[in-house]
């Protein structure tokens, strides 16, 4: 499997995973922990998908303050942004490095097939977090392993 077929299953798996761990949360009654961390795995990855594209992330908040619905359609969006971006990526473009300044203010430079597996590896620790919260609530934590999105 390709550089580029392996980060886009990783994006599919990402947003199966999220739609998952959004269900649970809806589930559970919006759990304000819950619901603060889901928020964050999807600013961080606009965030990051404005990092890749080379734009400002001045004005994205890491814990923005939003509803649920809200969470979904950016759920969405975040995901065909990904896959749209992988579906032109060459592995040059993969291999190019990206300059960025973090929310504290420091400047990295990562090749960009870094930072995607940084988005879907950060995106699953939260994900961990959420299902302890969910627990923790006496509700039911997802199930949001790669296992389970490879059988389907």
């Amino acid at each position: 499997m390709a550089v580029n077929e392996l980060l886009s299953r990783s994006a599919e798996y990402d947003y199966w995973a999220n739609r998952t761990a959004f269900d649970a949360i809806r589930t559970a009654g919006n759990p304000d922990k819950a619901v603060a961390l889901y928020g964050h795995v999807i600013y961080a990855q606009l965030i990051w998908q404005a990092r890749v594209n080379g734009n400002d992330t001045a004005g994205i908040e890491v814990f923005p303050e939003i509803n649920m619905e809200e969470f979904q359609q950016l759920t969405r969006i975040v995901h065909s942004r990904w896959i749209d971006w992988l579906s032109i990526a060459d592995n040059a473009e993969l291999d190019a490095p990206i300059t960025y300044i973090t929310t504290s203010g420091k400047e990295f430079t990562t090749p960009a097939v870094d930072i995607l597996n940084h988005v879907f590896l950060h995106s699953a620790y939260h994900r961990g977090q959420i299902a302890l919260i969910l627990r923790n609530c006496d509700a039911q934590p997802p199930v949001t392993d790669f296992i389970a999105f490879a059988r389907l």
